[in-house]
């Protein structure tokens, strides 16, 4: 190891010198080459090529515009707000079938072409497309999380409602409602 390291410091010598002056190569019995830049006794002359330079060429002074570049942002001036508007939140849905409708309402200024509402259900989307009321169906009981969103027609989101949870109810075959009080067929 201790070898090695002085190889890389001979080598590394040698190199530095070859910009100041001459290297010198003295090589002993066992083989061991010793590089100076000090010329000892014994050592004969190391040609050792000049190491290539690179002359960069001088680049120009950048110039700022007189007037910065204007881009055209058609959603720049864009607003838009949407809310459900039914279900409500926390609103307990009875649904025998899983059916119900989910209504929104937007109000979208500035954009050029229809917006495009996207429906999300426990965080999957299950309606895109022009319409702000959805049917759903076979809705499966529990808490359900709703949310819409807006969008432009470049799928650019312009806003999204807060998550709205309801409570599907559906009757089940397994656990059947109780007769009415009184009982009896009447």
């Amino acid at each position: 190891m201790v070898r090695n390291a002085l190889i890389i410091l001979t080598l590394t010598l040698a190199v530095l010198s070859t910009a100041q002056g001459q290297v010198y190569k003295k090589c002993d019995a066992d083989g061991r080459c010793t590089y100076t830049d000090k010329p000892i006794e014994g050592a004969e002359t190391v040609q050792v090529d000049a190491a290539p330079t690179t002359e960069f060429a001088k680049s120009a002074p950048v110039q700022s515009p007189q007037e910065p570049t204007k881009v055209f942002d058609p959603l720049a001036d864009v607003t838009a707000t949407v809310a459900i508007t039914s279900p409500q939140q926390k609103e307990a849905i009875r649904a025998n079938n899983g059916e119900f409708k989910v209504r929104w309402q937007a109000d979208v200024q500035g954009l050029q072409g229809r917006p495009i509402y996207e429906l999300y259900l426990d965080t999957q989307p299950i309606y895109k497309g022009p319409l702000t009321e959805v049917t759903l169906r076979d809705v499966s009981r529990g808490e359900r999380r709703l949310q819409v969103r807006v969008y432009a027609p470049d799928d650019t989101e312009l806003a999204r409602t807060d998550i709205t949870v309801v409570y599907v109810q559906r009757a089940s075959i397994l656990a059947p409602r109780p007769p009415a009080a009184g009982g009896g067929n009447g």
